[in-house]
């Protein structure tokens, strides 16, 4: 049994400082065709012919501002919360560093990481977003897709066995908000428009 190389998989780049040579979009060793590029991610990597980091550290400074993008949309479980909680105060540690008693060092406490931190943590964080989109979406026309799909229901089918999964509109702050204005809509009388007589 030998080694299977996939094409599909595999690239060809010359990694040097010298001005390369022109190469051709694909080079063809024995019966295999790879195609030639100029930068891939390799192990999550972003690997260039020049060697240079800089496109690497560029690439990780992009993932990281996309790493909360279309936050307001997610359906957050408790364990995602947790998980998401672990990660944050990780991060503020490397940050902030030990504390230091005497000479010896220790890790600084949850709530002393948030009390230099001065700020909502990423759950909460992800909640506000999540209740600014809720009032831009109730804001929306009843016409508008966005006001359809969020009241849209499903009648007919039947629901597998076992807990129903965790929608958008269950979680939290925003399930109560939206039950209150469901029942301001029902419960007060829709008031007449006034008429403004000029003097």
């Amino acid at each position: 049994m030998g080694l299977a190389v996939s094409e599909g998989k595999t690239k060809y780049m010359l990694s040097t400082s010298r001005e390369t040579r022109r190469l051709d979009s694909h080079v063809v060793p024995d019966s295999y065709t790879f195609e030639v590029v100029k930068e891939f991610t390799y192990l999550g990597t972003a690997i260039n012919t020049k060697n240079d980091v800089s496109l690497e550290i560029k690439r990780r400074i992009t993932l990281a501002n996309r790493c909360y993008f279309g936050l307001k949309a997610w359906v957050v479980s408790i364990t995602d919360a947790a998980a998401l909680g672990v990660f944050e105060r990780k991060i503020l540690r490397k940050i902030f560093g030990p504390v230091r008693i005497g000479d010896d060092f220790r890790i600084r406490m949850n709530h002393e990481l948030y009390e230099l931190y001065d700020d909502v943590d990423v759950v909460r964080r992800i909640t506000i977003q999540r209740l600014r989109w809720l009032g831009h979406v109730v804001r929306m026309d009843e016409e508008s897709p966005a006001q359809k799909v969020f009241e849209a229901r499903v009648d007919y089918g039947r629901r597998r066995r076992g807990r129903p999964n965790l929608r958008w509109k269950d979680q939290g702050p925003q399930s109560k908000m939206i039950k209150e204005e469901k029942l301001k809509s029902e419960e007060l009388p829709k008031l007449p428009k006034l008429k403004v007589v000029p003097m």
